[in-house]
């Protein structure tokens, strides 16, 4: 377990997990793989998701297109539910969107940024090292996964058309 890569910070994983009562205590290993299985499920919706916007001739993955995976795909028939919770897509397109406030693009951001900055910084960063170092190493199940969610995509764009 001591060699797993893994994009999501544990801390906030691991945070995550004591937000249950229930769970008293959860060990390392746990975590990481919680971690992990969150980041391979996360992974596939993306895909599915950019395969449909590009059914759709768009290269933007859209509110749309993830509703699209959830409805579709029994894979993520658990997240039928958090569909409820999203903005309306007239909210998000409003003045400035989501990423107003942002600090891109000149926008101004209250606070001096602090630790929280930092940390988003240093994720970023280690992210962006990773991805150089395993730029075309996948393992089997990773690409046995990939095919997997590339076959029900495939299956259902030609169930669309």
């Amino acid at each position: 377990m001591a060699d797993l890569r893994l994009q999501l910070p544990i801390s906030r994983v691991k945070r995550i997990c004591k937000l249950d009562p229930e769970m008293n205590a959860v060990s390392a290993d746990a975590v990481k793989l919680l971690a992990l299985a969150a980041e391979k499920y996360v992974s596939i919706l993306g895909r599915c998701a950019g395969k449909w916007a590009l059914a759709n001739a768009r290269k933007t993955v859209q509110i749309g297109d993830i509703e699209q995976c959830i409805q579709k795909d029994w894979l993520f028939a658990i997240l039928e539910d958090a569909l409820t919770d999203w903005p309306e897509e007239s909210a998000v397109d409003g003045e400035g969107g989501r990423n107003e406030g942002d600090g891109e693009d000149g926008d101004e951001v209250e606070g001096d940024g602090g630790k929280a900055a930092e940390e988003a910084e240093d994720d970023e960063e280690r992210v962006e090292d990773e991805d150089e170092a395993e730029d075309g190493e996948k393992g089997d199940d990773d690409q046995r996964v990939e095919d997997e969610a590339d076959e029900r995509v495939e299956d259902e764009d030609e169930s669309v058309q």
